[in-house]
Order: structure tokens, then C-alpha cells, then sequence
């Protein structure tokens, strides 16, 4: 295309239109260090919210079920990526219940047995009766890779207010690869609404208490007078469970729900999401 140059500083065009000189391109150009904010979004005050917001209004809504905790802890996968299956993979985890949907950290280099130990509470109300989870392979300069799939029904045990920890299979979607992928561990509970929160109150000044108890019973102490409650395995479980949370404290949760192991791995657990 043939332009003409005239005086002033643009270019004009074989076709009347005027085009900035480079001179003019190069004034435009943003040197030096880029600001903070550089590509990156802004959220306003009103946007950033926790849950406990909406905590009140939910006490009324007769379609609200309880607080629902769902942790994916890690998966059993059948081979890694590529033709021959050699190549390592970074799996992560997309799942949705009715609207709400998120994914979990990668598990970067995690291959075929990727762990992510994450937990999110979500507001659970009548009709999110079912999970759907997808495990993908994250890539870096292609498509993130599909691994596989599966539709979880909520456990009716779970609404009851028992804690459930299984196994799921992953399935393909092709019908030739139509088969299973391996496996994926997912631990769920619920917390219904409490109108007294004087034992939440209880449970959280119980985990922030020092280990230094003014009880005269010792561990081993506790374990033998609440024999009839909970047995040393029950607190074993839970400490495999939540290897951070000191034996004493475990102890004293036991006591205080009469041994109920479900009741205190739903309050360590809704004590540990964040």
C-alpha cells in the first residue's frame, strides 16, 4: 500500500486514511517497570465475602440442609500420560454440586497417585443431591489432558450426620476408552443448623486450648475410664486422619460427644477449612 507523508505527525494512505508514524507508536509504549495491577483483576470490597455472611438468613430458608464438607484426599490412577503411558502427570480435580463448582490445587508431579488433601464447605440445600468430579492432567502449553470420571450420590448416611470417607471409580468417556482409570478417595459430612452455637463455641476453645489440660486424668487415663464410649482405635483413626490435632485434644472431643467419632471428625473438620 502507498501512503504519502505529509508534515504533521501521521502518515496518510493511498486511501485518505491516517496512519499515527512509528515516532507516534513508540510515545505510546510503556517503559520501564510494569505496575502491580498489571494484568491482573481487581475485585471491589463488596465482591470479597466469606460464608458466615449469609449464616443468618440461612437459619430461615427451609430449603437449607446444613453446612456439607466435601475433601478430596487423593486417587489411585491406572497409568500415567502419553501413548506408551511414560510420561508423568500433574493431576488436578474439577468437581460441581448443583451451581457450585471449583478444583483443587495440582498435584504437581503427582503421576498415578496424586494427593491433595483439600476441603471445602458448601452451603447444601434441598436438590444438590449429587457430585460430579472430573480429574484432569494439567498442561502447559496444550489442552489439559481428560483422565476420568464419576457421579457421586450424596449418602443418605451423610445427611444423617454420620462422616463417610470411600473409594469412587473414575470411567473414560470414549466409548473405546470406556473403562476404569483408577480410583479417587473422597471423605464427606454435614453440619446441620444449630440454633445454639454455644457447643461450636465449645469445640473451636477446645482446639485453640493449650495441650497443657488442668484435667487430672492422663491420656492413657482417659482411654481406660471412657472404655465403654470410644476404644483406642477410634482415636487412632482420627489421629491418621488429622495427624496435626494433638492426642489430648482428640481425647477431650471423644469425652465431650460421648464418643462419637462421626460428631468430632465433622467439628475438626469444619474447624480446618478455611
Amino acid at each position: 500500500m502507498s501512503s504519502a507523508v505529509d508534515s504533521s505527525n501521521h502518515t496518510t494512505s493511498s486511501h485518505g486514511n491516517i496512519l499515527p508514524k512509528f515516532s507516534d507508536y513508540r510515545s505510546r509504549v510503556m517503559l520501564g517497570d510494569l505496575p502491580q495491577d498489571f494484568l491482573r483483576i481487581q475485585l471491589v470490597e463488596s465482591q470479597v465475602y466469606g460464608p458466615s455472611v449469609f449464616d443468618h438468613a440461612l437459619e430461615h430458608d427451609t430449603n437449607f440442609i446444613g453446612y456439607f464438607t466435601f475433601s478430596i484426599t487423593e486417587a489411585k490412577l491406572i497409568k500415567n500420560s502419553g501413548p506408551l503411558g511414560l510420561l508423568r502427570m500433574d493431576p488436578y480435580v474439577r468437581f460441581q454440586i448443583g451451581s457450585i463448582s471449583n478444583e483443587t490445587p495440582t498435584a504437581t508431579g503427582g503421576g498415578k497417585n496424586p494427593q491433595w488433601n483439600a476441603s471445602y464447605r458448601i452451603n447444601l440445600f434441598k436438590g444438590m443431591e449429587r457430585i460430579y468430579i472430573e480429574l484432569f492432567d494439567r498442561r502447559s502449553f496444550t489442552e489439559d489432558n481428560f483422565i476420568g470420571e464419576c457421579r457421586i450420590e450424596i449418602p443418605q448416611e451423610v445427611i444423617s450426620g454420620q462422616t463417610k470417607l470411600s473409594w469412587y471409580p473414575l470411567m473414560g468417556r470414549e466409548t473405546s476408552a470406556n473403562e476404569n482409570q483408577g480410583e479417587i478417595l473422597v471423605m464427606m459430612s454435614l453440619m446441620p443448623i444449630i440454633s445454639d452455637q454455644s457447643s461450636d463455641m465449645d469445640d473451636v476453645n477446645l482446639l485453640n486450648s493449650s495441650t497443657g489440660s488442668s484435667s487430672a486424668s492422663s491420656p492413657s487415663n482417659s482411654v481406660i475410664e471412657s472404655a465403654a464410649m470410644y476404644s483406642s482405635d477410634d482415636i487412632r483413626t482420627i489421629e491418621e486422619m488429622f495427624p496435626a490435632i494433638d492426642r489430648q485434644i482428640i481425647i477431650d472431643l471423644l469425652e465431650k460427644h460421648g464418643g462419637n467419632k462421626d460428631l468430632v471428625v465433622n467439628n475438626l473438620l469444619q474447624n480446618s477449612v478455611s
